[in-house]
């Protein structure tokens, strides 16, 4: 098969014809496409495509001179996935699932460090509200209990003052009477023995 000249229409080959043309094994040809070495595109059944230019750039056809640019992968060098193969049309997707699998992980790592972030602030809140209450209420106690130890000490000044205005009010009632009585004529003895049973 001749490669596609200048001019003409690509052709493009399955990996197994693109193996039968190279002579080279489908994996090695796997290898390359997974290497970036060598393009390939996806036909609609999810099947490899390769350009025939493409193709033989990298692996000459058999009977032609060695002049590949394809290197064959270290054994250190990691693939893009263990699973890529021609034989596995859904490893994109296999991928792409895992990709939101990691992503949402990650944003319910992130919520929960938001909700532990937001539950330490609204605790440090509630502590503040409940100093400053404390410390509000304190003096308003204080305040409250010096004016009853007030109000008591007013009443108690109250009932002594009242007890004393009765005690001078009796004195002054027993002064009237004695100079009342130390004043008015003496009562003749029959007007003394009336008023002695009074």
């Amino acid at each position: 098969m001749e490669p596609a000249r200048r001019g003409q229409k690509a052709m493009y080959l399955t990996l197994e014809q693109a193996a039968k043309e190279t002579g080279k094994s489908k994996d090695a040809i796997a290898k390359a496409i997974q290497a970036e070495q060598l393009p390939v595109q996806k036909g609609e059944q999810g099947q490899w495509q390769i350009d025939s230019a493409d193709l033989f750039q990298v692996f000459p056809q058999e009977g032609e001179p060695v002049t590949s640019s394809y290197s064959e992968p270290s054994p250190d060098a990691s693939p893009r996935s263990a699973e890529a193969s021609p034989e596995n049309p859904l490893e994109p997707l296999a991928q792409e699932i895992q990709q939101l699998r990691q992503q949402l992980q990650h944003q319910a790592a992130q919520a929960q460090e938001r909700y532990q972030e937001w539950k330490h602030l609204m605790e440090q809140e509630a502590n503040e509200r409940q100093r400053l209450i404390e410390a509000l209420a304190a003096p308003l106690e204080e305040e409250n209990q010096q004016l009853r130890q007030a109000l008591e000490q007013a009443q108690k000044k109250n009932r002594d003052l009242k007890h004393r205005l009765a005690e001078e009010a009796k004195e002054r009632r027993q002064l009237t009477e004695k100079l009342t009585e130390s004043q008015s004529p003496p009562q003749p003895a029959w007007a003394r023995w009336l008023n002695r049973g009074k």
